[in-house]
């Protein structure tokens, strides 16, 4: 499955991984940094990571807002909704307005479930 939004894409495995690219805004890409990937050759393929969600967190789908990203998690251990990027208006659901991805440490399991 692929999705496309605003300047970014994410592919998502049938091994049930993800992996972004393109614009970088705010950690859309959820590697730690706002580093855009895919603009140069030696980004992409086995260069570009996949993004760490957690310790075996299974992503069984994939949505794209303006310059965020969220993921439906689905395994043995956890069930729920993680998402990243741009949180100026609240979009990721984590009851503020940090954007989370754009430094390291806020992704895997530091990471909150959204409380649906």
């Amino acid at each position: 499955d692929v999705k496309t939004f605003n300047q970014s894409t994410c592919a998502l495995f049938i091994n049930s991984t993800i992996k972004c690219w393109g614009a970088n805004l705010q950690g859309t890409l959820g590697l730690g940094d706002t580093q855009n990937r895919g603009d140069q050759a030696s980004e992409m393929g086995e260069s570009l990571p996949h993004i760490y969600l957690g310790k075996k967190k299974a992503v069984i789908g994939i949505t794209t807002g303006l310059n965020h990203i969220c993921a439906t998690i689905g395994s043995a251990d956890e069930n729920g909704l993680k998402c990243w990027g741009s949180n100026t208006a609240g979009e990721l659901g984590l009851g503020d307005a940090q954007a989370r991805g754009d430094n390291e440490g806020e992704m895997g399991d530091f990471l909150s479930f959204v409380e649906l």
